[in-house]
């Protein structure tokens, strides 16, 4: 929206305020601005409160439009003023980096989305690690591509005033909160704190709000859904936020998401919660994904425990397909919660029955014969050494299966799952995908493998002569989703069950009243086909007892034989003809696939395999060799192939 600003004197100039009157040309609408002296609470611990000079517009107290380098002063370390290019455009740089605001136009662009959030971070609220070389772990795959966004489709203003760019707060924490700090308004004053610290906040919940702040809110809430959020594969709503936005999304979606667009619009609390609910189920992905986790005394307030409630309070005793498909995910959710304390009691009992080798804070090794189990809490720093070493106790004590336990893992940093899979693979790069800039990255860096606190050659020499395997359940989300899915892309043997999905990096968020909520974003992992992980990671390797309460899931028998079935146990083998690579005595995709996995190196063959697996007799053993076989069990077979022949 094209504004004009102009400074109106007021009779109350005493009281030391001045007001801006922004007219819209195209209806002559006017909207004045209030300006006040707010105080401002810096992240504790990294300085003395002051006071920002903010603008609060005639229809919309509630919300302070702060000025953008008052508010990135106090996320970044800025060396340089913001600079005016005329005509209401100024550029703002962050390193190498830069920003570019058209507060005429309403719309922000940037250079490298992701490096500006990157750069110079103020309060250290970013990870590090000791053990990664120095620099970014990722290069761009492609050209980086720059980041433009238009607030004028969501009525959000850029406010210019005396060479200073004003912003609602609520959207500069849209854009930068994912830099690790973020802007609060509380009573009256702003304070600065860890993203991470909002979670769960209480947000302000009057009876009522103004039509002006309802629609403000809703707003604001498409924005952030539209660029900043994840979309992981298994939410509802996520092909129609990708194609059409969010807006539109509810408008077209199917025959109740007009209503849920209805109630978030609501100047009635009641009903505004109502529509957060329902928006909870559309955007559900499984757990990242919580619009009303911090609501849960007020929903008590207005009756409602669960969705089921919130239907009957809204659509009273109506029954249609539409409503059948939201309480089918809170259905699908209350599954796992019957199925846990049963898988939880299986394992008990088969650690029970296993010799515990040694355990840390939050995770254990333990053995059954060759066979051993790594079991730990979560992908955090606590759990790098106890992996280093778990491994190198299993070597030297004639390990043959090493298993890695994902069965009620919490998830975590990606970073330290890519080390774990660099001790288990030569291969363990990885692709990710920026949510905002839509760039796509690939994982580069070299590890400190040994954990000496040198990255040298001495770390290419670390490597693990057993069968690796990663046991999933529909309790291994998030990370412990991503760490199956990165290692079966390597060939590295997937048992149990499918995994609970969860591809993307879980950011804390405020809507525009203060709430806490949680959504998927920042970045999403790619799988080797270019989809994201959210669909889980399909077993390589099904154990028993899923359709019996778990009953033997944690088989030791079981669990040998299908992975010793996967990689092909040579001590099993019978090869008496090329291309029956497993020695079943047949030739079939499974052979197909373990040639695939040798060419990658995730797999060894004996001499046996190797005459076995050159079937096109080439010398060598190639991708082609895999074709051929796979041709052969659909019923093709090449005039020179050797497949099902005699090995001579």
């Amino acid at each position: 929206m094209k504004k004009t600003l102009s400074i109106i004197l007021s009779a109350a100039m005493i009281m030391s305020y001045a007001v801006i009157s922004a007219a819209a040309e195209e209806n002559e609408v006017s909207v004045n601005y209030e300006e006040k002296q707010v105080s401002v609470s810096p992240v504790p611990g990294s300085g003395d409160n002051m006071e920002f000079t903010c603008l609060f517009r005639s229809d919309l107290p509630e919300i302070p439009f702060v000025n953008v380098e008052d508010y990135l002063g106090q996320v970044f370390v800025l060396e340089k003023e913001s600079t005016s290019l005329g005509s209401g455009v100024y550029k703002l740089e962050n390193g190498d980096y830069s920003m570019t605001i058209d507060a005429d136009k309403d719309t922000v662009s940037f250079d490298l989305f992701e490096g500006f959030l990157g750069s110079n971070i103020k309060n250290g609220v970013m990870p590090s690690y000791d053990f990664i070389e120095q620099g970014s772990p990722y290069e761009y795959v492609g050209d980086a591509q720059e980041s433009h966004f238009d607030l004028s489709k969501y009525d959000l203003d850029i406010v210019e005033k005396d060479g200073k760019v004003y912003f609602p707060y609520c959207t500069l924490n849209d854009m930068f909160e994912e830099a690790g700090t973020i802007m609060r308004y509380r009573n009256d004053k702003l304070s600065m704190t860890g993203t991470m610290n909002i979670m769960g906040a209480k947000g302000r919940f009057d009876d009522n709000r103004s039509k002006e702040y309802a629609q403000f809110s809703y707003d604001e809430l498409c924005f952030t859904i539209d660029n900043f959020c994840g979309r992981p594969s298994n939410a509802l709503l996520t092909n129609s936020i990708k194609d059409n936005g969010l807006d539109k999304a509810l408008d077209s979606y199917n025959s109740i998401t007009p209503r849920v667009k209805e109630l978030l619009l609501s100047e009635n609390i009641e009903e505004y919660c109502m529509g957060l609910v329902f928006l909870q189920s559309y955007l559900y992905d499984g757990g990242h994904t919580n619009i009303v986790y911090s609501l849960s005394d007020r929903l008590a307030y207005y009756g409602v425990t669960d969705l089921k409630s919130a239907v009957k309070k809204v659509f009273g005793d109506e029954e249609n397909e539409d409503i059948k498909e939201i309480l089918s995910i809170e259905d699908g959710e209350k599954s796992f919660q019957e199925k846990a304390p049963y898988l939880t009691d299986e394992k008990s009992k088969a650690y029970k029955s296993f010799e515990t080798i040694k355990q840390w804070q939050g995770a254990v090794l333990s053995k059954a014969g060759d066979t051993y189990f790594f079991n730990f809490d979560s992908f955090s720093y606590s759990a790098v050494a106890p992996f280093k070493e778990a491994l190198d106790y299993a070597q030297e004590h004639g390990a043959k299966n090493f298993i890695i336990d994902m069965s009620f893992n919490g998830g975590g940093d990606d970073v330290i799952a890519a080390y774990m899979l660099s001790l288990m693979c030569d291969n363990y790069d990885f692709r990710e995908q920026y949510v905002a800039s839509k760039n796509i990255v690939k994982f580069k860096a070299r590890f400190d493998k040994n954990l000496d606190g040198v990255i040298d050659e001495k770390d290419d020499q670390v490597k693990y002569d057993f069968r690796f395997a990663v046991l999933g359940t529909i309790g291994s989300y998030s990370c412990a989703n991503i760490f199956p899915c990165m290692a079966q892309d390597k060939g590295v043997c997937i048992i149990g069950e499918k995994t609970a999905g969860g591809s993307c990096a879980v950011v804390p968020r405020l809507l525009a009243n203060g709430t806490g909520i949680n959504t998927s974003g920042y970045m999403m992992y790619l799988r080797e086909d270019g989809k994201d992980a959210d669909a889980g990671a399909e077993p390589d390797v099904i154990l028993p007892g899923l359709d019996k309460d778990y009953k033997n899931f944690f088989d030791i028998d079981a669990i040998n034989k299908g992975i010793a079935e996967f990689y092909g146990d040579p001590i099993q083998q019978k090869i008496g003809v090329y291309g029956d690579i497993d020695g079943d005595e047949k030739v079939s995709a499974k052979d197909s696939l373990l040639i695939q996995r040798y060419v990658i190196k995730s797999v060894q063959f004996d001499e046996t395999q190797q005459k076995a697996a050159d079937v096109n007799g080439d010398g060598k053993i190639t991708a082609k060799d895999a074709l051929e076989i796979l041709r052969y069990s659909i019923g093709y077979r090449s005039a020179d192939s050797k497949v099902n022949q005699p090995l001579s």
